[in-house]
């Protein structure tokens, strides 16, 4: 991971020491802010191949730094370090764009395993190819990791470009929830986890206007109707 550049948004101080530490032994470079205002300032003069946000935070907490990130870097895989229990700041998180969340403290392995896989995503290298279906209605283009319906560009985080790219794999077909999320976000989905539901749910407003449905199938997955 050499020459990757990560953006550490947390309050704590030694718990940002420590874990820059760690991430920095494991070959990335680390910038750190300690609340929100200070991220978004010094994301306007430097770029980054992914960053940690914490959600509780003063000043500006976690939520709204993730509103203001998405406006200026909109592809900028965020994964989201929350402390609280309840799942609806998770679920605002990933409403709003994140790419990922981990409870905090986490694991030192585990979060290496998710930024790796994240970035793994995020800089895939493939030879220049455009595949498409359905007389070019919707086709996708893997070097540049850019999504088209009806030859427009849709606005698409990482993890939803990914997403997006499994169900228009099987076009018509029924996916199950477990395959999307072992081939899109490389990890199994845990029960009860809406996060898979709120990224569909994302992609949806964003493909509505273009006669492009993603269907629930009961009990069984996601269905990809053009």
């Amino acid at each position: 991971m050499n020459n990757k550049k990560l953006l550490l948004v947390d309050d704590d101080i030694e718990f940002s020491e420590l874990l820059s530490t760690y991430l920095a032994s494991e070959g990335l470079e680390i910038v750190v802010a300690h609340d929100g205002n200070e991220a978004v300032a010094i994301a306007q003069t430097s770029t980054f191949d992914v960053c940690l946000l914490d959600v509780m935070m003063p000043k500006l907490d976690g939520i709204e730094t993730l509103k203001q990130l998405r406006q200026t870097h909109p592809n900028l895989p965020v994964i989201m370090l929350t402390a609280k229990s309840e799942p609806i700041d998770r679920i605002l998180g990933l409403e709003l764009g994140a790419d990922d969340y981990i409870a905090k403290p986490p694991e030192p392995r585990e979060l290496l395993a998710r930024i790796k896989a994240i970035l793994r995503r995020a800089n895939q290298v493939t030879a220049p190819v455009v595949e498409s279906f359905e007389k070019d209605k919707i086709y996708w283009d893997k070097q540049k990791r850019i999504f088209y319906i009806n030859q427009k560009p849709i606005d698409l985080t990482g993890i939803e470009y990914e997403i997006l790219v499994v169900l228009a794999e099987n076009p018509g077909a029924v996916v199950p929830k477990d395959t999307i999320s072992m081939q899109a976000m490389h990890k199994k989905l845990p029960p009860f986890n809406r996060s898979l539901d709120v990224h569909i749910s994302n992609i949806r407003k964003k493909i509505m206007d273009e006669n492009v449905e993603i269907k629930s199938v009961r009990g069984r997955g996601y269905q990809l109707s053009v």
